[in-house]
């Protein structure tokens, strides 16, 4: 089994070095680049050649102009001589088409193969000029040669036997100058490929580690941490695309957040409506019983028991109100004085608060004179719970109420506890967030939802090391 693991990652290892960027993208420049750098050897090869072929004609041209104005018989040491001077071998035929004199010292084969050769030569001579077609190839012992014939004047020719006179000149002479002519373009080219090669490879490494890391840092992204982010946002094409990968991000967030939110409230509606069926049974058979209690008991002005009722009729409100949100009903809103709101929340809390030995304090910083808010029960709500909140958490606490001349109710819990968690202060709206072992993490996304509803908002701020619920609504 780790044998075919290992064969597998080869195989991938192998598929995506061939399908590198880098490779994808420098072997074609080093194939054209090294195409390119022998395509001009060859051609420098060529020209050089030629030049080389040219230099030997220039070459056999003096020779023949010299000839042509000597008036001495070629005589083996005047050969020789002649030889020595221009760098070529010089052989002379009689009349009869056999070697006179030649400056290379030739085997009987080779002097046969060259008179035969020179011979069957002489038969495709141009009749106008009378003599041999230039530049053909003649092999000897160790090498090939070049052979161009030349001319001599009669004079010249009636004083010896050599009627013709055939200038060898070594076939390796011109290649050697093609080579040399080659090897300058040739290493200059490869010289600019490995150069060429070595520099792309660097830029391209360096752009392929950019994307490697990029592809991981988005792979990190699809896996859900919206959080991490794209670090390459330089002012290139992989910045730019980082910066919208980043971008992405951001709204892959936020619609996270939003499903996750949508799927909350719907799992709080199912859990509410099922607690509600059960609730609103014990509270109406709490109620009734209470009532009972309370026509038998012989203090029958009884302040506690006189809350206890009415809290129980709120509670009963408050689950009715809530099967018929589970039935997808929404109850019809009841505008309430703010006055009486407050008077009811005054006197619920402030028997809680001697039981919990919580000082608890209510101003009211304007007059509330005919000041109406939309829903009184769901202004009461949302400030019961965050007033219970604080009295779990501080021992200190001042509900202050004021309405402004923009017609908004603002409401403020201030206490002296400890504060909201540094680990979930920006979610404590969200639901399902508590730092309470026993908590659900319910209250104050109800207490947003009802802000909400009445048009208004909330809002929690540190100041002073106190914290403070603003909660702001609209009047009716």
């Amino acid at each position: 089994m780790r044998s075919v693991r290992k064969r597998i990652n080869l195989v991938h290892l192998k598929k995506s070095s061939f399908t590198s960027l880098s490779v994808r993208t420098l072997l074609p420049l080093i194939l054209a680049a090294l195409i390119a750098s022998i395509a001009v050897a060859f051609l420098s090869r060529y020209v050089g050649q030629r030049q080389a072929i040219d230099e030997v004609r220039h070459r056999v041209d003096g020779i023949e102009q010299t000839l042509q104005r000597s008036s001495f018989p070629l005589t083996p040491m005047v050969l020789q001589s002649l030889a020595d001077l221009t760098s070529t071998e010089l052989i002379t035929f009689n009349r009869n088409g056999k070697i006179e004199t030649s400056t290379e010292d030739f085997n009987l084969t080779t002097r046969r193969s060259i008179e035969s050769t020179f011979n069957s030569r002489l038969l495709q001579k141009n009749d106008a000029a009378n003599q041999l077609p230039s530049g053909w190839q003649i092999s000897g012992e160790l090498q090939t040669y070049l052979a161009f014939e030349v001319s001599r004047s009669q004079q010249s020719i009636n004083q010896d036997s050599a009627e013709r006179v055939v200038v060898l000149v070594e076939q390796e002479v011109v290649e050697a100058a093609g080579r040399r002519a080659a090897y300058l373009p040739l290493a200059t080219g490869l010289t600019s490929v490995l150069l060429l090669s070595s520099v792309s490879f660097i830029l391209s490494s360096q752009l392929v580690r950019r994307l490697i890391r990029l592809q991981s840092q988005v792979e990190s992204i699809a896996g859900g941490n919206f959080a991490g982010g794209v670090s390459d946002t330089s002012n290139d094409e992989v910045g730019r695309l980082g910066t919208a990968v980043n971008s992405m991000a951001a709204q892959l967030k936020q619609l996270w957040n939003e499903v996750n939110r949508q799927q909350s409230e719907k799992l709080l509606h199912q859990i509410a409506g099922g607690m509600a069926h059960q609730l609103r049974n014990t509270l109406t058979g709490s109620r009734l019983a209470m009532e009972l209690h309370h026509r038998k008991c012989v203090q029958a002005d009884d302040e506690g028991i006189q809350i206890a009722i009415k809290q129980l009729g709120i509670a009963e409100d408050y689950v009715r109100r809530i099967l018929l949100v589970g039935g997808g009903i929404q109850d019809s809103d009841r505008s309430t004085l703010l006055s009486d709101c407050l008077s009811d929340l005054q006197s619920t809390h402030s028997i809680l608060a001697k039981h919990l030995r919580v000082e608890l304090e209510w101003k009211v910083l304007s007059d509330l004179t005919n000041v109406y808010v939309t829903d009184g029960s769901t202004l009461i709500a949302a400030v019961s719970n965050l007033i219970m909140n604080a009295m779990q958490a501080a021992t200190v606490i001042q509900v202050s109420a004021e309405c402004d001349n923009q017609t908004n109710i603002r409401i403020l819990i201030v206490d002296n506890g400890p504060g909201i968690p540094d680990s979930i202060s920006g979610h404590i709206f969200d639901p399902f967030v508590t730092s309470k072992p026993e908590g659900l993490g319910l209250g104050l996304p109800l207490v947003q939802r009802a802000a909400q509803h009445l048009n208004g908002s909330v809002r929690w701020f540190r100041l002073e090391n106190r914290t403070t619920f603003e909660f702001i609504c609209k009047q009716a």
